[in-house]
């Protein structure tokens, strides 16, 4: 995977005119965020994932949960649990520097290291240390640098526009020449290096650019000036405006969601529109195109914009902390009466599965009861021009579908089901699905990695969630299904619900197909 952020579907709202200039550093300095203690997970650790060795028969172990996601699945540059680091660039271009954002270098420092690792109160939101610390339980503590001195890029913007810039040169030559430049200024590059990555590909480095980003695509067609993480390479590359300063301190919300890619998260929005479809008719000689009127493309939006992951708002949601180890859920196999309370405050959820794996990938369905507190609270009134988060607490319901899939030149040859045999030596591992594209016309890109059951609501195709659609007392929950068309053997209700817990009634009912 690739993650690069898209020029035409933008959800991230934090865009425009760069709002650094006029504020007074001096007034708030720099402070270092706490590590809060970890919190305690008493469940049954995941099952590693076991397949059979094509040649021999016997068990060939995959590994666990976040060794899939590393080396096959997410591709993730940084471990998810324990102490992590990561080096932030401040940059500048030749003919843009940092005195065009009306700031000293110091200044421009300041503001990073505050976005980055400062504590709440030097920031509008959270800083993307604290977050990962409070989004985890206290299992992640990242923490890492922000280098005092500038490093100026070795294109200027006048050349980048000219001569269309591919984003691959940051992966392909850029990482490589700041990782040069950070040896020459500093001696302390082992510190950073990740354990089992590949040498030299082997130190997150995050790059915060002066220049304002640009989502016009005619303007920049490369989407060069925008924010993005990419997979072969441990770099995200983001614009300074994304740090927007609301009430003159930093709002790190977009560098939070581009470091999820660092840790191996997908992004769960639709990046792809389709082309226009065009038809050729005969006009005697010559042959001209006529664009066929179709009503505007509308995107289905899998998570409903209400995902750190989706909109770039809000805590990060069950799948992805069970992918990183931070959530273990509660496995419903029998009739019973579950309570679970706040999902962001505790890590409770409730996997709901005929015939569940014991790993994260699978298909199954999430409970998880989503409360308007901690990294939510924010996000309730402020968000962006794309989404806020609901106001009230209520029964969030995922369908997720985390399968593995054997590839060969990028199509899927089969699912990698657990306990049984690989295809053959000559594949690649992956996510069977996504929420990004169906583009594949393969059968197995027909379904999303991870979609958001509404109440009320069939689908989301336009705005985001809202508190009419989590479930709570009185509601009913439909029939759910998985992409077989297999109905879960359980008739489901939500039986009370109060402001931090909420309970959940699952009957067990006779099995029945479709």
């Amino acid at each position: 995977m690739n993650f690069k952020r898209n020029l035409f579907v933008i959800t991230t709202a934090l865009v425009g005119a760069l709002a650094l200039a006029g504020c007074d550093f001096g007034e708030n300095k720099f402070k270092h965020f706490e590590f809060i203690e970890e919190k305690q997970d008493t469940k049954e650790d995941y099952l590693n994932f076991m397949v059979k060795d094509n040649a021999t028969g016997e068990d060939k172990d995959l590994g666990n949960a976040y060794s899939l996601m590393r080396d096959y699945a997410g591709q993730s540059h940084m471990k998810s649990i324990g102490e992590q680091k990561m080096i932030v660039v401040p940059v500048e271009f030749p003919d843009y520097k940092v005195e065009k954002l009306s700031l000293t270098n110091e200044q421009y420092i300041e503001g990073i290291n505050k976005a980055f690792f400062g504590n709440a109160k030097n920031n509008a939101y959270v800083s993307v240390g604290e977050y990962f610390n409070k989004s985890s339980y206290g299992k992640l503590k990242l923490d890492g640098k922000v280098c005092d001195q500038v490093f100026t890029f070795p294109y200027s913007i006048e050349k980048i526009k000219e001569s269309k810039l591919e984003r691959d040169v940051l992966a392909n030559d850029i990482y490589k020449k700041v990782i040069d430049w950070y040896k020459e200024n500093y001696d302390d590059i082992a510190d950073y290096e990740v354990e089992g990555l590949k040498t030299g590909k082997n130190v997150p480095i995050y790059m915060i650019y002066t220049h304002p980003s640009i989502s016009d695509s005619k303007e920049d067609e490369t989407g060069f000036f925008w924010a993005y993480t990419f997979s072969d390479v441990p770099l995200s590359w983001s614009s300074a405006s994304f740090m927007y300063l609301q009430y003159g301190e930093p709002d790190a919300h977009t560098y939070i969601h581009e470091t999820g890619h660092l840790l191996g998260l997908s992004d769960y929005y639709p990046t792809i529109i389709p082309e226009e479809s065009k038809t050729k008719t005969k006009a005697g000689e010559k042959e001209v195109e006529e664009e066929e009127e179709k009503e505007p493309y509308v995107a289905y939006e899998p998570t409903a914009r209400i995902d750190m992951m989706d909109c770039s708002i809000g805590d990060e949601t069950s799948f992805s902390k069970m992918l990183l180890n931070w959530a273990k859920p509660t496995y419903v196999n029998s009739s019973q009466d579950v309570t679970i309370r706040s999902f962001t405050e505790t890590g409770d959820v409730v996997l709901l599965s005929n015939n569940w794996n014991h790993t994260p990938f699978d298909e199954y369905y999430l409970f998880e009861y989503y409360s308007p507190t901690g990294l939510n609270s924010y996000d309730i009134s402020v968000g962006n021009s794309e989404a806020k988060l609901p106001k009230l607490p209520g029964i969030k319901i995922y369908h997720v579908d985390a399968r593995l899939a054997y590839f060969e030149s990028k199509t899927i040859k089969s699912y990698c089901v657990f306990g049984e045999k690989a295809p053959g030596s000559t594949f690649t591992l992956g996510f069977a699905h996504d929420n990004n594209t169906y583009i594949n016309p393969d059968d197995y890109q027909k379904n999303y990695l991870y979609t958001l059951i509404l109440n009320h609501e069939e689908g989301m195709k336009t705005g985001a969630a809202v508190d009419s659609n989590l479930f709570r007392y009185g509601d009913e929950i439909p029939d759910l299904k998985i992409n077989s068309g297999e109905k879960l053997n359980y008739k489901i209700s939500v039986s009370w619900s109060g402001f931090e817990e909420v309970g959940i009634k699952f009957e067990k009912v006779e099995k029945t197909t479709k």
